[in-house]
């Protein structure tokens, strides 16, 4: 399982977009033409974008690990993902943290591909500080890449027909699971709990967002 890690967000986030080895199939009917690229923009932009950084941190901005602000965070970004079409696990795990023993929870966002291999992308949620923006932003980019790959159009987006999801984007060679963890402020007990959860005959590549604690994200 190769780890790789950054904190240059939206360079190497589009890079891994375009990376991502895409494949066409015929474009669905749809009401208005949907993002293909990600948005540092969005992603980062103003208060007023939702989901944006500024938006989460905003609506989110004390979140030390397992506390109500952090599980709150988590709430919403298994709604993104959920509206996103994507198959979301959620875990609970209980690991060491700058404030003791927690129950920390993990998220997981699956878009299925063409072939079981996993590319894997993780940020943690969790911030020592208020309101822990640069612990944020990986969790804003993954949330932007959910809008990028999803597989249907949200209810913000409309349709013309809302109770049926509608198809978008393009099938992937591989399945792209985002993943969500705390902990990452003190140690990154929930990265390492997703790890030893991980199927390592699978999984091809981990992209860690964020800080280095997140970094440990590596099977033992």
């Amino acid at each position: 399982m190769r780890v790789y890690r950054t904190a240059f967000l939206p360079a190497l986030v589009a890079v891994f977009v375009v990376a991502f080895s895409l494949q066409s199939r015929p474009a669905p009917v749809r009401t208005r033409a949907v993002a293909d690229a990600f948005d540092p923009a969005r992603a980062y932009g103003s208060t007023r974008a939702r989901d944006s950084l500024l938006e989460l941190g905003a609506a989110f901005p004390d979140r030390r690990p397992g506390s109500g602000g952090d599980r709150a965070l988590a709430d919403r970004v298994a709604r993104v993902f959920r509206a996103a079409g994507m198959q979301v696990r959620r875990t609970t795990t209980s690991g060491r943290t700058i404030d003791g023993e927690a129950d920390l929870e993990t998220v997981e966002g699956v878009r299925p591909g063409l072939s079981p291999r996993q590319i894997v992308v993780l940020a943690h949620r969790d911030a020592a500080s208020s309101p822990g923006l640069a612990e944020l932003s990986g969790t804003a980019a993954l949330l932007e890449l959910a809008r990028v790959f999803r597989t249907r159009v949200s209810e913000e987006e409309g349709t013309d027909d809302p109770g049926r999801p509608q198809l978008v984007g393009r099938d992937l060679r591989r399945t792209l699971v985002l993943v969500s963890t705390s902990g990452g402020s003190g140690g990154a007990a929930g990265a390492r709990a997703w790890a030893r959860r991980a199927d390592p005959g699978l999984v091809d590549g981990v992209l860690v967002l964020g800080d280095v604690a997140s970094a440990q994200a590596r099977k033992p």
